[in-house]
């Protein structure tokens, strides 16, 4: 219960850091367009009408099919590192068929999700990537040393069991500074291009040109 705690209070502060960030991007329209004038001779431009958006498919929902992503790296990285021995083993066969099927079918129904939900939503990207599959090793992590128990980082190690526990918040910080920063660097962006300004060409010089001298007399 604690890690789902903490893996939403992670997600619930990106996402308001990410919509301060978005609202002090807006810009308020304070004056009207411009008017314009054919000049004489020339005819008024016709308003250009946006062309009509065509309908696409149904794309699949991001925070989803992250999670699928994650819960299979989680899947696969930890019998790995069992194999390398930079985890204990501490599962028998049994138990550690039963959290591979659990976890396959987990993926599975998440990446089924992804297609037919649109609860959850949010920018695809490098930073969600990051956030989302940090918080699925963290979860997941706890829930191999402690629910399955088929992993440990060995007895009386300390500094090895903080260094497991504290990868996934790790990750998710670095994805959630990424975001961030992404989203600070495209508000800069629109507001330099708000206040750029209008240039205009100046009118062609007559062709008629009037002499100002007097005229001479005989």
């Amino acid at each position: 219960m604690t890690c789902c705690i903490v893996g939403l209070l992670i997600l619930t502060v990106v996402s308001r850091l990410r919509r301060v960030l978005g609202r002090s991007g807006e810009t308020a329209v304070l004056f009207a367009p411009v008017a314009r004038r054919p000049a004489p001779g020339q005819t008024a431009a016709r308003p250009h009408h946006p062309p009509t958006p065509r309908p696409h498919r149904r794309e699949t929902a991001v925070v989803f099919r992250y999670a699928s992503l994650g819960i299979t790296l989680c899947l696969m990285a930890a019998p790995a590192l069992v194999w390398m021995g930079l985890l204990e083993n501490t599962g028998t066969a049994g138990q550690w068929l039963l959290r591979s099927a659990c976890y396959l079918v987990l993926a599975i129904l998440v990446a089924w999700l992804s297609r037919t939900a649109t609860v959850l939503r949010a920018p695809p990207g490098a930073g969600t990537l990051l956030v989302i599959v940090g918080v699925m090793i963290f979860e997941l992590g706890m829930a191999d040393m402690h629910l399955f128990r088929v992993l440990d980082t060995g007895k009386g190690n300390l500094f090895a069991d903080m260094a497991f526990h504290s990868v996934g918040p790790v990750v998710t910080m670095l994805g959630g500074l990424l975001s961030l920063y992404g989203e600070a660097g495209r508000t800069t962006t629109s507001r330099r291009s708000s206040r750029s300004t209008e240039t205009r060409a100046r009118p062609p010089a007559s062709a008629v040109t009037v002499s100002s001298s007097p005229p001479m007399t005989t």
